[in-house]
Order: C-alpha cells, then structure tokens, then sequence
C-alpha cells in the first residue's frame, strides 16, 4: 500500500486514475471487472494503471506487441505532441487488440486512453519501490527519533529548502537547534538528545570544514577549550577564519 499510495502523488498519475484507486483501496468504490490479461495486469492497483511497467504488459498482453515494440509504444506515447502522431499509436494499439484479444474498437479505446494519460512522465515501479522504502524510513525516523532525523537532514542539505526552513519544520515538532559551541559542535549538524540538535562549526559563515576538522581534532586529542586565548594557543592553522567567529565555550 505504500508503494502504491507513494506513485499515487508522482507528477506522472493522472487524475483520473488516482480518485478512482483512492476510493477502490479505501472500500468506497467497486472494482470494475475487466477482462483478461487487463484484470491480471492491474489487479494490484484496483484496476488502474499507475506504473510504466503496466503500459508494456498491456501493449504485450492485449495489444499484441513484441516487448522491443512495447517498450518503443509506451516511449513514444509518453512524448507524442502531434494529434497525427498520437492517432497512428491508437491505430496500431486498437489494431492489435483486436487482432490478440478480440477487442471491439471502443473496448480498446478505453485502455488506449488510460494508457494516454501517462503522457509527460510516467512512474516506474522500481521506482516507487525506491520512494516507498524512503518515505516509509524518513517518516518513522521523524517520528521515533527527529533530533537525529533533522540534524541528517540538515547535513545533507538536498536543496529543496533553505536552511531557514527546515529549521522552523524542526521547531514546529518541537526539535531545538543549539547554536555553535567550539566545545560541543563538530563539522556536521548533531543530535545532543532526542530534542536538541547541535549546530556545526562549518555552519558559520568563513569556516571551512577543513578548519572546523582541526578544531575537532584538536578538541578530541588536546581536551575541551577553556576559553578564546587557550583556543588561539592551541590552532597555529586558519586562524583568520577562526577570528570571525563568535564562539561560545562550555568548558563543563
């Protein structure tokens, strides 16, 4: 169910597929009852079709394709602009259908069409498989364990949002960011509790993360910082940097 609800929300589903698999899983609406190799193929997905692999099987199964042609099928109508161009595919998938299953035209025009609306971008199985197991992980880890889940989140930095507003989502669920300590921050953000996440070194602006990587190192060989000077005897290295820094120092 994972898998299919995480292809639901893909750019690639049309709309009319989703409502009517939404109310099938949920109960609300019978499942049409298709003839064979169409009720095999999407018996998984409610009588819907919502993956690539699904179009292939379908331009095999019922209309008769070699899996080289399915597969050039299925490519060529997920771009096909040109009404001309469109019309040939529905000739030749209405043909075959015909031909492998004994489809009446308007029986084959309506798969054709669900197949259509994968024009644009269609969802691979493999694909949502990968989504799924993601999600499925990103979401317990928020849930169990969110100080750990935003500070790698923050780590990584995957460029959808600024750093600004996955801050404030780590608030609104109750995770604190801890500003930079040279004492406690490292070169990556951290999680210190199960609600509080340590700001890094390389966070600030002029440290590099080779520098915040000595002092790291310098910490964990030398012992904790005592104060500025003791920091300043003890980093004969990117001093310029270190010198933009306002840095708190917990010696406890």
């Amino acid at each position: 169910m994972t898998l299919r609800g995480t292809d639901a929300l893909s750019p690639g589903l049309d709309r009319l597929e989703l409502h009517p698999y939404v109310r099938r899983a949920r109960g609300e609406e019978p499942v049409a009852d298709l003839p064979d190799p169409l009720k095999s193929i999407l018996a998984a997905t409610h009588g819907t079709l919502m993956f690539q692999e699904q179009i292939l099987r379908v331009a095999v199964h019922y209309a008769g394709m070699n899996w080289p042609d399915a597969d050039r099928f299925r490519s060529r109508l997920s771009k096909v602009e040109d009404p001309d161009e469109l019309a040939a595919l529905r000739a030749v998938f209405l043909e075959g259908a015909a031909a492998t299953v004994g489809a009446f035209p308007w029986e084959a025009q309506a798969v054709f069409e669900q197949c259509a609306a994968f024009r644009g971008y269609g969802f691979a199985e493999s694909h949502a498989h990968a989504f799924a197991q993601h999600s499925y992980a990103s979401a317990y880890m928020r849930r169990h364990h969110p100080a750990a889940y935003f500070a790698a989140f923050l780590t990584e930095a995957p460029g959808m949002w600024p750093a600004s507003t996955m801050a404030a989502e780590a608030a609104r669920r109750g995770v604190r960011l801890a500003g930079v300590d040279v004492n406690r921050s490292s070169t990556a953000y951290r999680a210190e509790t199960a609600q509080v996440v340590r700001v890094p070194l390389s966070a600030v602006d002029g440290v590099s993360l080779d520098t915040a990587r000595s002092v790291v190192q310098e910490r964990l060989t030398g012992g904790r910082f005592t104060g500025v000077e003791n920091l300043y005897d003890r980093m004969r290295q990117g001093l310029g940097a270190l010198a933009e820094l306002r840095l708190t120092f917990d010696p406890a």
